[in-house]
């Protein structure tokens, strides 16, 4: 509201800054805006705002386009090519979801985080998720 509509249709240039060959590198204005990834995931994929309003949603991206954009393209940005990535004898701090984000229904029910896991500890588990061999048989 505060910017205009036509502002509002250039504010997030997502698809347009991929289509020119930009790494999107997602993060967070904490305590501006919220920090939570899957809220920023949401938006990114939706062009939905917090309070369910269009925003500029023909810059929607994929959800494997906003996912990147928190893990790889985040660790680019920031000189880390090291991480961001699973590989195979890679560090990896692991976030897991509740459904695949590929598929999740990002408008109504989006992925709920179960598990956080840094440096092979889990440092947060949702109480659903009752002990480490449910989290590490979720897929």
């Amino acid at each position: 509201r505060r910017l205009g509509p036509d502002r509002m249709d250039r504010f997030f240039p997502f698809r347009r800054l991929l289509q020119h060959g930009a790494t999107l590198a997602f993060g967070s204005d904490w305590p501006i805006v919220s920090p939570d990834p899957i809220a920023g995931m949401r938006a990114a994929i939706t062009g939905l705002d917090a309070d369910g309003r269009p925003v500029a949603t023909d810059q929607n991206l994929t959800p494997l386009e906003a996912l990147r954009g928190y893990t790889a393209g985040a660790a680019l940005a920031l000189g880390d090519g090291d991480v961001g990535m699973l590989r195979v004898g890679g560090h990896a701090d692991v976030t897991v979801l509740s459904d695949d984000p590929r598929h999740a229904d990002w408008v109504r029910n989006p992925p709920r985080v179960l598990a956080t896991i840094v440096g092979g500890d889990v440092v947060y588990a949702e109480k659903r998720a009752a002990t480490g061999a449910d989290l590490l048989g979720a897929r």
